[in-house]
């Protein structure tokens, strides 16, 4: 070889190393800051890890303002010893749209496996994020693997037209699915997200949101996707191919995976009206005459007593829909075929949904909407969930099915504690979506009663934007102002459940339990929470208060007086009722000069005046 020529080759390889030396240490100091972080999919901090706020970005086009929040809870690494980990996968329907925690089907279907197997450590993760479809699924599983999950829960396919990356989507890519796949394999590299956000940047500036539009009117590219259309085909062609790699990979991996059919509204969904973009949330257009034909023929069906007739065409009716918010029966003919074929294992919820409904097929009796089920519905899910593992043998080691107790319906409905606010909260944010397109404006909601200042609670929930929390703890102060104590209790318990170590639901308990003269549950509470927060004054003197009004003075005359002393932080009034209630309690054990003495001190008080005099009256001779 001439030496020029290998002199140039050497060259060309120097440059092409310090190149790639280049890219790989901007590529670690990038991961090292996080950045970018929009689209990073999981956070670690020290042993704990959750799916990043911003995942979701990673599915959408860049930049894209329609980007929904991720929300889930913390679980640690390495996985603790004899804990069974499920990670549940999937859109709105299996991160529990329109409930907030409690009532999600990740929530409840821990607490049906919780319930029959209660000495069992059992965690139950919720990785699905809304308006997204099996792409982001199959991405999201083949992250998760990683994290030592027993069991993988997968619930996907109504959003393959109009979710992020679906066929007919304002966020899908206009490519094959292998450069799709390409596309979401390089989002793990911290330079090609920058260059994606950059790219976001440049070709869509960032501009207000009409608030009139919700984000389902919004995802929608091509309203109208008849049977026959390329748009259709793909859909499905893609959703079969995603569902196929996912059964794979978790066989692959030994990891166990769960894949449910699909549900939605039957009987009380007619077919949308179909609606160009530019005239969305427009009411000018009708639904498809063959779909609507056919869901009128299925109502006469039903007035006619033909129960089998007319389910068949409200089934022939949400398929002829164009407007594909809802995904036909092919998508479950696909699951049927792959799903056991491939490793994994099939929930038969249409068959159990039909058996279920009281009419020929089921609507708002098990639905909130067009395709989100209610608590009966969302329970029903879980439960056949729960059954299938059962029948299976899944995770049987560590899990033992031979001999488990049982679960009923009514036992896992009243154990998710799920409250009549949570169900207000969720019914005000259905009769929200469902007064836009492409919902009709004469369609029917369901109908659910609730209490008035309940329902004033839940509207200003959302235009408040009040703490989940907070709303809850307001609606117990309203309850016990009813004197419906029972009621009051499960609001403060609903939040116990999502956050047993958040010390103001401990605090709120005790309020309840004292405003019912159950002092001894209140001391219960209140220790709780002052072993919680540390023991600030607040929370001493209201263990203060429920020790003596339970009779346990000189425990009380302790804890009032560490409440009283000023590294405990009591408020100037908080100060004073405290003292009050310690000199009483001085005075029940006889020890009248102390009990002076704090009504001395409290008449010297700007807050203590009126305690002061209320002291005196209350002690022996005065």
């Amino acid at each position: 070889m001439h030496p020029f020529v290998r002199t140039r080759i050497t060259a060309n390889l120097g440059c092409l190393a310090f190149t790639l030396a280049l890219v790989f240490a901007v590529e670690m100091v990038l991961r090292s800051a996080g950045i970018p972080r929009r689209g990073a999919l999981f956070l670690t901090e020290g042993n704990e890890t959750r799916l990043s706020p911003g995942a979701a970005a990673r599915y959408f086009a860049a930049r894209s303002p329609l980007v929904p929040e991720t929300r889930s809870e913390p679980f640690q690494m390495p996985k603790p010893a004899r804990l069974v980990r499920i990670m549940c996968l999937g859109g709105s329907t299996m991160a529990g749209y329109p409930f907030t925690y409690n009532g999600t089907l990740p929530s409840l279907l821990a607490d049906g496996l919780q319930h029959i197997f209660p000495d069992t450590a059992i965690e139950v993760l919720n990785l699905a994020v809304s308006a997204v479809g099996s792409y982001t699924v199959l991405d999201l599983c083949r992250h998760a693997l990683a994290y030592e999950p027993d069991l993988m829960v997968v619930y996907t396919g109504h959003n393959e037209f109009y979710g992020a990356l679906g066929a007919a989507s304002t966020q899908r890519l206009s490519t094959p699915r292998w450069l799709t796949l390409l596309h979401l394999r390089m989002q793990d590299v911290a330079l090609y997200r920058l260059w994606w956000d950059t790219i976001g940047k440049v070709r869509r500036p960032r501009q207000a949101m009409d608030s009139d539009v919700t984000l389902m009117a919004r995802m929608v590219g091509q309203p109208c996707v008849p049977s026959d259309s390329p748009s259709y085909r793909k859909a499905v062609a893609v959703f079969s191919a995603n569902v196929a790699d996912l059964c794979r990979l978790c066989a692959k991996r030994g990891v166990p995976v769960v894949v449910c059919e699909l549900v939605s509204n039957l009987r009380d969904q007619p077919p949308f009206p179909v609606c160009p973009l530019d005239q969305a949330p427009g009411w000018n257009n009708s639904p498809d005459s063959s779909a609507a034909t056919l869901f009128a023929q299925a109502r006469s069906a039903e007035q006619s007593t033909d129960p089998v007739s007319a389910c068949a065409l409200y089934i022939r009716a949400r398929d002829a829909d164009w407007c594909r918010f809802r995904a036909p029966g092919e998508f479950n003919d696909s699951l049927r075929a792959i799903v056991p074929r491939k490793g994994g294992v099939l929930v038969a919820l249409k068959s159990r949904f039909l058996a279920a409904s009281p009419f020929p097929a089921p609507g708002y009796d098990l639905f909130l909407d067009h395709l989100h089920p209610n608590l009966d519905g969302y329970v029903l899910v879980a439960g056949s969930i729960i059954h299938t593992m059962r029948e299976q043998g899944i995770l049987d080691p560590p899990l033992s099915w031979d001999g488990a107790r049982k679960l009923t319906p009514g036992v896992h409905r009243q154990g998710a504690l799920v409250t009549e606010l949570e169900h207000a909260i969720a019914m005000d944010k259905v009769r929200r979506l469902m007064s836009h397109w492409p919902f009709s404006p004469d369609q029917p909601l369901p109908v659910y009663v609730f209490d008035d200042t309940i329902a004033t609670l839940a509207r200003r929930y959302h235009d408040e934007r009040l703490a989940w929390s907070d709303v809850h703890f307001m609606a117990a102060d309203y309850l016990v102002r009813q004197a419906r104590y029972g009621e009051a209790l499960r609001e403060t318990k609903a939040v116990l459940k999502q956050a047993a170590g958040f010390w103001p639901a401990w605090m709120k308990a005790g309020d309840v339990y004292l405003a019912q003269r159950r002092p001894l549950d209140a001391a219960t509470a209140y220790q709780v929470a002052s072993r919680l927060d540390g023991g600030r004054g607040h929370s001493l003197a209201k263990l203060g208060s429920a020790l003596l009004a339970g009779g346990n003075t000189e425990e009380a005359v302790s804890v009032l007086e560490a409440a009283r002393r000023p590294e405990a932080g009591l408020s100037e009034l908080d100060w004073a009722r405290a003292s009050y209630l310690l000199g009483k309690a001085y005075a029940h054990l006889g020890l009248l000069d102390d009990a002076m003495s704090i009504a001395a001190e409290l008449s010297r008080h700007r807050e203590g005046g009126r305690f002061a005099d209320k002291l005196r009256m209350e002690m022996p001779g005065g």
